[in-house]
């Protein structure tokens, strides 16, 4: 006995590297016990030998075999190829056929039974190695595909996304049950469209299929197709030319319905422009009551201070030098209210500085950067080139107040000791620009959705039909940079 990879000795032949189990179906028994013998110099295992196709199948259920070697003519009520029918269809193993008859009837009927080869008797050692070896090879890479094309098919067919293919001119091949559900169609219907068929507009299909074929893919293609009964759908394609022989014979693609997302981001849209209006709203009411406030406070508490301060100057007067203890309460007094006075006109400027509304956003400008260096001590150089630019008051109560917010992050986090603030009109539109020295903002901090001052900035320059970006510098230093669209009032 010849095992593994040892050579028999007669052919040199090269025995198989694993025993393979073989199941002789022969009713000649001297031939039969022939064949097992070379098997056996071969290093093969016989697992048995029958003479019925009914004494087969009740050996493959007991001893399984890797291979069957089927005599075509057997006694009994089933032959060989009735015998390798069952075996096909029950058992799945490989059939090689022992015959003396090559007559074209049986071949012909033996070839329903998809045999992996034919040994002609007398039977040869070098034949039915051969035979074996590339029997059990083409069944090992048979049983891949078969498993492979059930994992395919299985992907195919279970798919919740919508899956076509179709030939190189668009007719299509094979579907999916889901692209069925997605429009709404039946099997023997689809069989006969193509894939245009589906598209609403002519040109838009022409755009998907020349980029498709000069492209070779597309990916997420956008397009509007209409189901069977007319009802219109966003889908997103994504779809690839197939190549066989290096020539292009079909096309496969997956249709993904994306109205659900369309109408979820439509509704996020008007969502956030809702929002925003709001907010615009809230802003210009806040607006309109910090200005009532200012001038509530300027105008009447303000001038009931000076009236104060000048009938207790009227005092001051009629109160005699020998009467100190008076004399000194009064200036107490005087002193308290000019501090009062000075807190309301600095409340009120807080509230809304009335050199914007009287002089406009430059001037403005130039006056809170004085304030900031005067509270703070850091160093404010502004570079104001907007004179005689008549603004909208919307545009530059918005501009004020994203350089108040700018300020006040500044005085907060960026431990600068010198601000540079260019504010110009250039191309159509007016741009302002904060830059520190200080230690830079971390770009977390920029994304970061709790950091409501950067959000108002932003939403400040949007309501204004402009961009705000907040950046660090490369050095140091952060930067805000703000650029709106603006027509001159005249």
């Amino acid at each position: 006995m010849f095992l593994n990879n040892q050579k028999c000795k007669s052919t040199g032949i090269s025995g198989p590297m694993n025993t393979t189990k073989i199941l002789i179906v022969e009713d000649e028994s001297i031939i039969a016990l022939d064949i097992k013998s070379i098997l056996t110099r071969l290093g093969y295992a016989v697992t048995g030998i029958v003479i019925t196709g009914q004494e087969c199948l009740r050996e493959i259920s007991k001893n399984r075999p890797d291979l069957i070697l089927m005599d075509i003519k057997l006694k009994g009520s089933m032959d060989g190829i009735e015998t390798a029918n069952i075996v096909l269809k029950e058992f799945g193993i490989p059939v090689v056929f022992i015959t003396a008859h090559s007559d074209k009837s049986s071949l012909q009927r033996a070839k329903v039974t998809e045999p992996y080869g034919y040994i002609v008797k007398p039977v040869s050692e070098r034949e039915l190695y051969t035979t074996i070896e590339t029997s059990i090879y083409r069944h090992t890479i048979d049983k891949k595909l078969k498993e492979s094309e059930i994992k395919y098919r299985t992907l195919f067919e279970q798919s919740r996304d919508a899956i076509f293919l179709s030939d190189i001119d668009g007719n299509i091949a094979n579907v999916n049950q889901s692209l069925l559900n997605l429009f709404g169609i039946d099997e023997d219907v689809i069989a006969k469209k193509k894939i245009s068929d589906f598209f609403l507009n002519p040109e838009e299909w022409s755009r998907f299929w020349t980029d498709l074929l000069s492209r070779g893919y597309v990916v997420d293609h956008n397009a509007v197709l209409a189901k069977e009964d007319g009802t219109q759908i966003q889908v997103l394609i994504t779809s690839t030319v197939i190549h066989s022989d290096y020539n292009l014979n079909g096309i496969q693609g997956i249709i993904r319905d994306d109205s659900e997302r369309i109408n979820a981001l439509n509704e996020l849209i008007k969502s956030q422009d809702e929002f925003r209006s709001l907010s615009e709203y809230l802003v210009t009411v806040r607006e309109t009551e910090r200005t009532n406030i200012a001038r509530e406070i300027h105008d009447v508490l303000g001038q009931s201070l000076t009236a104060l301060k000048m009938d207790l100057f009227w005092l001051m007067k009629r109160i005699g030098r020998e009467q100190k203890e008076l004399h000194d309460k009064t200036n107490s007094m005087s002193e308290l209210i000019n501090s009062i006075i000075e807190t309301v006109r600095r409340i009120s400027s807080d509230l809304r500085p009335g050199i914007l509304d009287d002089l406009g956003l430059s001037p403005a400008i130039e006056w809170q950067a004085e304030e900031f260096s005067k509270r703070t001590g850091i160093e404010c150089d502004v570079d104001c080139m907007v004179n005689g630019l008549n603004l909208d008051e919307k545009i530059s109560v918005a501009l004020f107040r994203i350089f108040q917010e700018s300020l006040t992050n500044i005085m907060r986090h960026a431990q600068a000791t010198k601000v540079n603030i260019i504010v110009r009109y250039e191309n159509g539109q007016i741009e302002l620009k904060v830059e520190d020295n200080g230690i830079g903002i971390n770009k977390d901090a920029i994304k970061n959705s709790r950091s409501f001052g950067l959000i108002g900035i932003r939403e400040r320059a949007f309501s204004c039909g402009g961009e705000a970006v907040i950046s660090p510098n490369s050095d140091s230093g952060t930067t805000v940079q703000v650029k709106v669209p603006v027509r001159q009032e005249n």
